[in-house]
């Protein structure tokens, strides 16, 4: 399944928080990187995962479902899936 970039989050450790998800809102999957692996490794507009894996997971909330759904539909209409982001 693919998934799109959806947000970022920096914390005060220098630690990513990057969130993909589908384009229904209805799955998202998050990875940490450090600022300096980031550096090295880019994010990229979109992830493919297996709908079994156990890191990808349901999103309840409706509001941020939503939101997930408009930003990965947005993503996947302006970017490629392996362009840097």
């Amino acid at each position: 399944m693919r998934l799109w970039l959806v947000e970022r989050s920096f914390d005060t450790r220098n630690t990513v928080t990057i969130s993909y998800a589908s384009t229904d809102g209805e799955q998202v999957y998050r990875m940490q990187a450090t600022l300096d692996r980031l550096g090295w490794n880019p994010a990229t507009a979109a992830v493919d995962r297996d709908p079994g894996d156990d890191r990808v997971e349901s999103v309840s909330d409706e509001e941020r479902k939503q939101q997930y759904a408009a930003e990965a539909r947005r993503m996947a209409a302006d970017h490629d899936p392996d362009e840097e982001v």
